[in-house]
């Protein structure tokens, strides 16, 4: 590092990246000095330089002056205004750091690889194909799993579209996509694991609750699922096993402080006085804390159940740790009944509307939870839902934010109360929670309540069968097909296809089927959506048709299904009708495209890892 020099960076939020771009001031930065707040600071001009060295400790960058590459500057825009659109579709920070990793390792493939950043399309292609093979590579020698791999290649070839407009798919031409080779789904908990460590959390978090609310005195008996305690104000609460350091002259089987004589035996006193004032200085630390309603030792009681809480809160949702750990929180809530079982939990965080459903006989722990997280925080105030310690030292923990958090807290409770607790991760908990409501409701139901679903229910119909639905909308689609057919010059690129005005919806007649720029279908009964008559266009509505069918393969409730998605397939149907109308000559490519995704599975990347995430899910 001794003939590099330290370059200096400004690290910037992505909002004000976003004013940045807004205002036309991002192109007038220095592009060596630019850094990002992601999960971890980011130092993105790094990719500038070919070559560069980063030192974690103090956090900088070191470079070659002379190898800035003034080439890649549309790479660094590119990255920047990605982590904007991503962060604005609701992608954690990790997750954006995550793909900015992507791009960082096929940049430090070319340094080091001393190949230029391409300049134009056929460039662009033959790097593209050097990569591929460098990672079909790291593949074959374990470095990379293909899911990873996948990440790589999807990545990387999206950034290399965007920023040389390959609409014809110039650069992955001939190129066998590298594809996610699907191993064993995570299996389902065990229903007597799964009844055993929800109950425990939700019995240990209630009667914590309250203790706290209600301001109960010490000693207090916790009776948990196979065993029963008494709690004294002292950190380690209880006779927990193995790691607890509890202290002996509690007697935790009966809930009472041990005799003189036991007292001076346990310690080795010299004499009955000392034992005598040992466990006075017991009796009075009690009253002192059963007077103190807030003191230390019941705050930290109220940590132990909100970590319960979470771990109930997991089990309900089917969030993933990391985003339910790092949830928002406004205070300003309601709680409004959004379905015979479900009550939906609004409320806004940064001024953006947030909401979850639980099941309606969860509210009273919910409210609870409330209450105990006020008592915690004593006034201070804290932007998270869930945190870690109390008063104002209140903070989201490394854990949370890594997404492990629910891994330290089954420890936690393993090592220090029940050495019989099942260990359930957040996956499993998704898995099983899956799980218990397709066999309630179905797997479409399943997937639309894990929030993970691709496709989303656009309207509620009236109970009619699919065929007149379908008849009743035939008007509908001939007007939206009078002009979905774009000239190769008009459009911006979505998921689904082109659209004339983003962020515009607009419906052209009076129905329940409502344009969503924020939902793939909703772009379908749009009048500003359409599609080119190309292979990119092709392949994105055939995808999206193929991860539909996936589901209706596995779904248990074919009306559901229907009343779902009928009407969607309807309008692919109707969309592919009007292209060949109109483009004859195309009808062999239609066929090709459609036999390449449904038969070899080759969709666009972003139904691909969506179809990645039902197949992890177990929903496929």
């Amino acid at each position: 590092m001794s003939n590099k020099i330290k370059q200096k960076i400004v690290f910037y939020s992505l909002e004000e990246l976003n004013e940045l771009l807004d205002s036309d001031e991002l192109l007038k930065l220095d592009l060596k000095t630019i850094g990002v707040k992601l999960e971890h600071n980011t130092i993105v001009s790094s990719l500038m330089f070919k070559k560069f060295h980063i030192k974690q400790r103090p956090h900088s960058l070191y470079i070659i002056k002379d190898s800035y590459d003034e080439t890649r500057k549309e790479l660094l825009i590119f990255i920047i205004e990605e982590f904007i659109v991503r962060k604005q579709k609701g992608n954690a920070k990790r997750t954006l750091y995550l793909y900015y990793k992507t791009i960082e390792n096929f940049i430090i493939w070319l340094n080091s690889n001393n190949l230029e950043f391409p300049l134009n399309i056929n460039q662009a292609q033959k790097i593209f194909h050097l990569y591929v093979l460098y990672l079909r590579n790291k593949i074959k020698d374990t470095t990379f799993s293909y899911g990873s791999a996948q990440n790589h290649y999807s990545n990387a070839l999206d950034m290399l579209k965007t920023i040389f407009d390959d609409r014809e798919s110039i650069i992955d031409e001939g190129i066998d996509p590298i594809k996610y080779k699907r191993g064993n789904t995570t299996p389902k908990s065990e229903d007597k694991d799964m009844i055993y460590s929800f109950n425990f959390y939700t019995k240990l978090f209630n009667q914590l609750a309250d203790f706290i609310i209600k301001e109960k005195d010490y000693p207090f008996k916790l009776k948990l699922v196979s065993n029963e305690l008494w709690v004294f104000p002292v950190r380690n609460f209880g006779d927990f096993g193995l790691k607890s350091n509890n202290t002996p002259a509690f007697d935790y089987s009966k809930g009472i402080i041990k005799n003189v004589d036991e007292i001076k035996e346990i310690y080795e006193f010299e004499d009955l006085k000392s034992a005598r004032q040992y466990r006075n200085n017991l009796v009075h630390k009690i009253k002192r804390n059963n007077i103190n309603k807030n003191s230390n030792i019941r705050m930290y009681l109220g940590t132990i159940a909100m970590k319960a809480y979470f771990m109930h809160f997991l089990a309900l949702t089917g969030m993933n740790d990391s985003t339910a750990a790092t949830l928002k929180w406004d205070d300003e809530y309601n709680i409004e009944k959004e379905q015979y079982n479900f009550r939906n939990i609004k409320y806004r965080a940064g001024n953006k509307p947030v909401e979850y459903s639980i099941r309606r006989e969860f509210i009273l722990e919910f409210k609870k939870f409330v209450k105990i997280r006020d008592f915690l925080l004593d006034g201070h105030k804290n932007e998270s839902l869930f945190f870690i310690s109390y008063k104002d030292k209140a903070r989201v923990s490394a854990p949370q934010k890594r997404g492990t958090f629910n891994s330290v807290i089954n420890n936690f409770m393993k090592d220090y109360i029940d050495k019989d607790l099942p260990i359930i991760t957040s996956r499993k908990s998704r898995v099983n929670k899956n799980y218990i409501v397709s066999k309630e409701k179905g797997y479409i139901t399943a997937a639309n309540l894990s929030q993970n679903s691709v496709a989303t229910t656009i309207a509620h119909y009236s109970g009619e069968g699919l065929e007149s639905t379908t008849n009743q909308f035939s008007e509908f689609f001939e007007k939206l097909n009078s002009d979905i057919i774009f000239d190769e010059s008009e459009g911006e690129d979505i998921t689904a296809g082109q659209c004339k005005k983003l962020n515009n919806p607009d419906e052209i007649m009076d129905t329940n089927i409502k344009p969503d720029c924020n939902q793939v279908e909703g772009c379908l009964f749009c009048d500003k959506f359409g599609i080119h008559a190309d292979e990119i266009d092709i392949r994105k509505l055939f995808s999206l048709e193929f991860l539909i069918h996936e589901c209706k393969y596995i779904s248990n409730d074919e009306d559901l299904f229907n009343k779902t998605y009928g009407l969607v397939l309807e309008r692919i149907k109707y969309i592919f009708q009007e292209l060949l109308k109109k483009h004859p000559y195309i009808e062999k490519k239609i066929k090709e495209i459609k036999s390449e995704v449904y038969e070899k599975e080759i969709l666009t990347p972003y139904f691909e890892h969506k179809l990645n995430i039902l197949d992890e899910l177990g929903v496929i």
